[in-house]
């Protein structure tokens, strides 16, 4: 799951490396970029761009419902879907992995859990540090972990994945029964008192500083 700032930083290190740019983060903008229009780039690039762009969560119920209309119009032959239709495919696609692991196995979805939540963390210990607002669930401060990946789940994992069963089903079906076994994991977290996710054995290299 991506900030709008997030997606805008990975469509600009794509630009970059097509342009052969000086890095940038989130936080130092890419001033090198500002003569850049879209006609100026080839059509490759602006798809990946438009894709990243994509998972930025703000998109996420407008791509959704479009989505939902061109299945039921369409169908899951993909024969029959124009260049258009399959370039927001391969968009809902990557948003859909984007958002993925509370429909992985549990243990790989605790996993990934406890890393994200770390790293929005510290994401917002640096908007807070760089007297930036600090963006919604990335206040440790103010945040419930567990309950974050129970609503997260059903409210944007659940609905991805079965918009996404007309295509594949065999493997959205079972991500979605990962989904369900995973609710009932932090269902379970909760009913025991538990507030914080316990600490991923793998690390987050990203750091706080």
């Amino acid at each position: 799951m991506q900030t709008g700032r997030q997606a805008c930083m990975h469509a600009c290190m794509k630009a970059r490396l097509h342009l052969r740019m000086p890095p940038c983060t989130a936080f130092t903008p890419c001033s090198n970029l500002r003569h850049v229009t879209p006609g100026s780039l080839p059509p490759d690039c602006r798809l990946v761009i438009e894709i990243v762009l994509g998972t930025d969560m703000a998109c996420h119920q407008s791509l959704l419902a479009t989505f939902a209309t061109s299945t039921a119009i369409l169908g899951n032959d993909l024969s029959r879907w124009k260049d258009q239709d399959r370039d927001m495919l391969l968009k809902f696609i990557l948003h859909m992995v984007d958002i993925s692991n509370p429909a992985r196995p549990w243990p790989q979805c605790l996993s990934w859990a406890s890393l994200v939540t770390e790293e929005f963390f510290c994401q917002g210990d640096r908007e807070r540090n760089a007297s930036m607002q600090v963006s919604p669930l990335y206040d440790r401060q103010a945040t419930h972990p567990i309950k974050n990946q129970q609503v997260f789940c059903e409210m944007f994992v659940k609905p991805t994945f079965q918009a996404m069963s007309p295509i594949f089903p065999t493997l959205c079906n079972k991500a979605l029964e990962h989904c369900a076994e995973n609710r009932a994991h932090y269902a379970r977290m909760l009913e025991q008192g538990l507030s914080q996710l316990p600490a991923s054995p793998y690390t987050w290299r990203g750091g706080c500083s």
